[in-house]
């Protein structure tokens, strides 16, 4: 499976969807929807718990997801499509909020940022998610600003303990995808300022639109970009 853009995001504190597709061979028993949905609902929690989302807006996404489940035990898909339902979710908006807010919440929990850089991250952060919500980033933006910020070595922190490790280079790993985060949002013109994505309406459509996916089969495409048109 290609990895998504919330994936990268692991790398800059995301609890990952796909991370735990791997476990679905060993709970045949349960059946795929219930695994798939309890992974889902495992998922968004954990993100709404490490960005301290509001109660109102918890309590908004709990009644998705008890919809969704209930619509889930209507349906008869297989492995393969429940499979497919799941990647179509880890790259679909509503994931890439949920996985920019977590990585943001993990950045700030460093402690490592002086109070200017804390409001540059939120800045960014914000930003990223405002342009994954009104589709003006996608997912294999994602991927590739990630992938080419991170592949810049870390300073030396040799001397410091294991945790400060942790902490240093985690922050390092932000301080280097903040310029790539801003040259994106540049070119897409997504403006600046706080941004709070309504999260239980791009769950109610992406988790139905996943659904739909995978009972017609159809198979998400990987993260790259579309190849442009030729002239």
């Amino acid at each position: 499976m290609a990895p998504s853009g919330c994936l990268k995001l692991m790398s800059l504190g995301c609890g990952s969807f796909l991370v735990i597709l791997v476990a679905f061979g060993f709970f045949v028993y349960f059946g795929w929807g219930f695994i798939m949905t309890r992974m889902q609902g495992n998922f968004i929690r954990g993100s709404m718990d490490r960005a301290g989302a509001p109660a109102e807006v918890r309590k908004k996404i709990e009644a998705v997801l008890e919809d969704y489940d209930k619509t889930r035990r209507e349906e008869n898909l297989s492995f393969g499509q429940w499979s497919i339902a799941g990647a179509q979710f880890a790259r679909s908006p509503a994931a890439m909020v949920l996985g920019i807010q977590d990585a943001r919440a993990g950045a700030i929990a460093t402690g490592q940022f002086k109070p200017e850089e804390e409001s540059r991250v939120r800045d960014v952060f914000d930003r990223l998610a405002r342009g994954v919500a009104e589709g003006t980033i996608l997912s294999h933006d994602i991927v590739r600003i990630v992938e080419h910020s991170l592949g810049v070595p870390p300073p030396d922190s040799a001397g410091t303990s294991p945790i400060d490790v942790t902490h240093v280079k985690a922050a390092e790993a932000v301080r280097r995808f903040l310029p790539e985060a801003e040259k994106l949002l540049a070119e897409r013109a997504v403006p600046s300022g706080s941004y709070t994505a309504d999260l239980p309406a791009l769950l109610q459509r992406d988790l139905w639109e996943s659904l739909a996916k995978g009972r017609r089969n159809e198979a998400p495409p990987p993260d790259r970009p579309a190849q442009k048109a030729s002239k």
